[in-house]
């Protein structure tokens, strides 16, 4: 019985130095094949030029085959402290005249998207005033796994625009411009649609689905961008398809209103939400007008006039004020300027006119008259 007992448990032991072996051999060959994976990965990084004539893909190799540049570029940290890299890479300006026969300046805006989905548009005073780096090295140092092929690096400009992971290019010559020609009042307009449970940073807020507020107010538009301003100053197109197709407004809590989409990487979020405008069709933010411009005679409402400036409103011989009840009234472009747009105790939303003394009650929208 113990001799038994004994070759069994070599026999095991055995069977278990076999499983062993068979376990190394395996992720010794899992390895390989993963390093593999990667040096193919780097082998074939493209960078995915779109917008003109035809798609290209430009790889890392043929890009460096242009000369490199090296730059200090700083910012300020969230805590007000300065920071500065050193960056090497190739100038997009350089990039664009070699592989396109054309200058950055030629475009209207180029929009620049990363591998894990964010994306953002540079418009053109960016293009007109600014270096921009094409950067594969920081500080001597290729860039992080996870930011390669290329980081844009944009000195002196936010670091929104400082794109990692740099997988497409998007080359944006011409789009329609639309002038604005009506003001819809957000807080009014949110009540006419479905207000939904939101859960942000594992708390629950109140969200509208932007594509039921366009539905409802700017329906006919065929625009194909949207412009947001927030009251930092940002201002930023994004897609339609993007915006609207998948954004929320978070309409209650801090910094609301807030552009988010489950989607999207958190870096597209837009904080405090001013205007935003589709087509012809602006979306004005009453409480972060006063944030803004701050509040005018004895009511503390926000200057029609500060409005109508700020989104471009087309000039008009009268407006039309419409409220959410259908009501409506038509004011004469001299009585525009002591215009106020105020909220009552009653949480509702009027425009009045010193003036001529009128005032609309749950005011949604203005909209220009000309003759």
């Amino acid at each position: 019985m113990k001799v038994k007992s004994k070759m069994l448990y070599l026999f095991a032991l055995g069977v278990f130095a076999l499983g062993v072996i068979f376990m190394l051999a395996v992720m010794g060959f899992e390895d390989d094949v993963a390093e593999e994976a990667i040096v193919n990965q780097k082998c074939s990084e493209k960078l995915l030029i779109t917008g003109l004539a035809e798609d290209k893909e430009i790889s890392l190799a043929e890009l460096k085959k242009l000369e490199s540049v090296e730059r200090v570029a700083s910012w300020i940290d969230r805590e007000g402290n300065k920071q500065s890299w050193e960056v090497r890479g190739i100038l997009f300006d350089d990039f664009s005249r070699a592989f396109f026969d054309k200058s950055q300046q030629d475009f209207r805006s180029i929009r620049l998207s990363a591998g894990d989905g964010y994306s953002i548009e540079v418009p053109a005073e960016i293009l007109k005033n600014r270096e921009i780096i094409l950067a594969y090295e920081i500080n001597g140092q290729p860039l992080e796994p996870k930011h390669q092929p290329l980081r844009v690096i944009i000195p002196e400009e936010r670091r929104m625009f400082w794109v990692f992971n740099l997988i497409e290019i998007e080359f944006i010559q011409e789009v329609p411009e639309y002038e604005i020609s009506r003001i819809i009042i957000l807080e009014t307009a949110v009540d006419a649609v479905e207000q939904r449970d939101f859960l942000f940073d594992g708390k629950t807020y109140k969200a509208i689905r932007i594509k039921d507020i366009m539905n409802y107010f700017a329906k006919e538009s065929t625009a194909v961008d949207v412009f947001i301003k927030a009251t930092d100053g940002l201002g930023r197109n994004e897609r339609e398809d993007t915006f609207i197709g998948q954004g929320y407004l978070k309409i209650t809590g801090d910094c609301a209103p807030r552009f988010l989409a489950p989607e999207l990487p958190r870096g597209m979020h837009v904080r405090k939400v001013l205007w935003f405008s589709y087509g012809e069709t602006a979306f004005f933010a009453v409480d972060r007008g006063l944030e803004v411009f701050g509040p005018t005679g004895e009511k503390g409402g926000l200057s029609l006039e500060e409005i109508i400036r700020e989104t471009g409103l087309r000039r008009g011989e009268s407006y039309i004020f419409t409220a959410i009840d259908g009501s409506s009234i038509e004011i004469p472009v001299a009585y525009i300027d002591k215009g106020i747009i105020y909220l009552t105790d009653e949480d509702e939303y009027v425009a009045y006119f010193v003036a001529t003394g009128k005032f609309l009650k749950g005011v949604v929208s203005i909209e220009t008259i000309t003759n």
